[in-house]
């Protein structure tokens, strides 16, 4: 047999709680400076991968077929604990791989349930259904996590961006969404107050975004980085990269948990400006790089 490939894309949160488990809802989008890539071919030599193992087994009670016989070989450069959705890109490759050699049709929705429960179900990995619906779907996304509905938008409403990376932070998302969590379903009162403003939020910034109004937009942005930092731990190294965008005239928030940083553009933003800021401080910059809608 010969070999089968199949790739997945880092996803950054737009607006919203990350990874929602909550009911609430959120935008995102992919995106293609990196990404993830799994291989299927005959033989042996698997390898020792517990996020490609687990994908194997939740495919295969899912699927009701015996996975054929050989490996999966995973291979990513997508950075690693900063909230870049790695673990669920490789996740989500390994599923597109594991569907072509078996012939199972599965829907975008059914593919993204499947990723979220390898790593909830089979790896006790605290998360939500985000990262997954993005990185199945594709291009940018909105997503209301009550009805459990979703909706592709053109990425032409998407305004300009930069993504800063720190590669000197990084922590495990899970641990940082299970404490939340918890405290959520014990009834916190400074928990569940928080949580509850990111719905009309995100409703504020979708309308912006589809009215082209940036600067609201932008403001929504801002607002959804404060209510995280009203309940999470922020390290000084991301408050260090959050500041420097919003002195370059960006709005910022984190693009998931944590150790890279979603900038949008409002009017008289100095990106140049912040460029020079992200070398002298040891930060990666990129222009994410998202595809045109079909």
């Amino acid at each position: 047999m010969k070999p089968l490939v199949a790739t997945a894309w880092p996803r950054a949160g737009l607006l919203g709680n990350p990874s929602d488990l909550y009911g609430g809802k959120g935008i995102g989008f992919v995106f293609h400076n990196w990404c993830a890539e799994v291989r299927f071919q005959s033989g042996s030599g698997c390898d020792d991968n517990s996020l490609l193992e687990a994908a194997i087994e939740e495919f295969s009670a899912r699927s009701g077929k015996p996975v054929a016989s050989g490996c999966l070989l995973g291979n990513s450069n997508i950075p690693r604990q900063v909230g870049l959705a790695g673990s669920s890109a490789l996740v989500i490759a390994a599923l597109r791989v594991l569907s072509g050699i078996h012939k199972v049709d599965w829907s975008v929705s059914q593919l993204a349930e499947c990723a979220w429960a390898v790593e909830n179900d089979r790896l006790g990995i605290v998360s939500g259904p985000m990262d997954r619906l993005i990185q199945a779907h594709q291009g940018l996304l909105v997503m209301d996590f009550a009805d459990h509905a979703e909706e592709r938008l053109s990425t032409s409403l998407l305004p300009e961006m930069r993504i800063l990376v720190d590669s000197q932070t990084g922590q495990v998302s899970g641990d940082v969404h299970a404490r939340i969590h918890t405290r959520f379903h014990q009834g916190d009162a400074e928990v569940c107050e928080v949580v509850a403003q990111y719905r009309p939020l995100v409703e504020r910034g979708l309308l912006a975004l589809l009215e082209g109004d940036l600067e609201v937009l932008a403001d929504c942005v801002d607002k959804n980085f404060d209510l995280r930092a009203s309940l999470y731990p922020i390290s000084t190294r991301d408050l260090e990269m959050i500041a420097g965008v919003r002195d370059c005239g960006a709005a910022a928030k984190f693009c998931g948990s944590g150790g890279a940083v979603l900038a949008v553009a409002r009017a008289g933003v100095d990106f140049v400006g912040l460029a020079a800021k992200a070398r002298d401080s040891g930060w990666d910059i990129v222009v994410p790089q998202v595809e045109p809608s079909a």
